[in-house]
């Protein structure tokens, strides 16, 4: 049998969310070199069946096998991320511009504790709710200053669905992180990312007659080399480190450090593609990382009825169903 889920320091917790921040930061300039060479929806299933091959693969060179019917509570979980979440966003930017996509995505941490205060009862104190507010702030300051604005409500609906999705995630996630262990979940959510996203595109080359040029972008290196980084870090690397980090941040503590991804964007932007960085960027910038260490370093610590009633809603701890043969 598998072992349970290892526990980590606070430390190493800290320092997987703030790779989960470098990694997703790095991938927006990746998401905008691949979508230059492919619809968005292939894009998608390009990245996720890359991912499940590689999960594939380790677990036939491991021997692992995975009990499927047992597995099923891990299905609300990977309806939200990956399948609602990219939907509702892919969808969501057909109305509105990318700036409004970052106010919208920026308001995830407020979602994540509201969901988590009512279905795991995580509580936070006055200053990690400001901490909150002042983060996702900055993140909206920001784009605004950049020239986003919310004007059309189509767009500005399905971002925010696109938003509480990832926030279901998260929450999702730091529950069942107690009973599954961090390779099934990852092989769950890819397995799923994968086949509906395969099935979005098959679907949409259908309709349009250009199953002749669906690969045509892996003749472009840069798209291989997009797809791979995707593939491996935002999309594996991530679901792993977000599972181990989750054992000892609460949903919401975690999900604030996603918004520095902003600044590491902001970073990449300059150093790689040569973009300006103004005063509103640093302004915006401090109230982040003010957010996060707020929402971090002033947290309360978790009493023990509050870790029962996360293990409740699943029921007694189990046993993984991931095991060797």
């Amino acid at each position: 049998m598998q072992p349970p889920q290892p526990q980590i320091s606070l430390l190493t917790a800290y320092l997987l969310a703030i790779m989960n921040t470098l990694l997703i930061g790095l991938s927006f300039s990746f998401v905008k070199i691949a979508v230059t060479q492919a619809w968005p929806v292939d894009t998608l299933a390009f990245r996720f069946v890359t991912a499940w091959a590689i999960c594939a693969l380790f677990a036939r060179l491991k021997g692992i096998r995975f009990d499927w019917k047992n597995s099923l509570p891990l299905l609300p979980m990977a309806l939200c991320y990956p399948l609602f979440f990219f939907l509702f966003q892919g969808f969501g930017l057909l109305f509105a511009t990318s700036g409004e996509a970052g106010i919208l995505a920026a308001t995830g941490p407020i979602f994540t504790a509201i969901i988590a205060a009512v279905f795991i009862k995580e509580r936070y104190n006055l200053i990690q709710s400001i901490s909150i507010l002042l983060s996702v702030t900055g993140v909206i300051y920001i784009a605004i200053q950049q020239g986003a604005s919310l004007n059309n409500l189509a767009g500005i609906v399905l971002l925010l669905l696109s938003a509480i999705a990832g926030a279901g995630y998260a929450v999702c996630n730091r529950t069942l992180v107690r009973s599954f262990s961090t390779v099934e979940i990852t092989y769950y959510l890819m397995t799923v990312g994968a086949v509906a996203f395969a099935l979005a595109s098959f679907v949409q080359h259908a309709a349009y007659g250009t199953f002749s040029t669906m690969f045509t972008p892996f003749t472009d290196l840069s798209f291989t080399v997009a797809i791979l980084y995707l593939s491996i870090f935002p999309s594996l690397l991530v679901t792993v480190f977000v599972s181990l980090a989750l054992n000892r941040h609460t949903a919401a503590g975690l999900t604030i450090f996603l918004n520095l991804s902003t600044v590491v964007a902001i970073l990449v932007g300059h150093l790689w593609l040569g973009e300006t960085v103004h005063a509103f960027h640093l302004i915006g910038a401090a109230m982040i990382l003010a957010g996060v260490i707020g929402t971090n370093g002033f947290a309360t610590p978790e009493k023990p009825e509050q870790k029962r009633s996360s293990i409740s809603l699943l029921g007694p701890k189990r046993q993984v169903r991931t095991h060797h043969s």
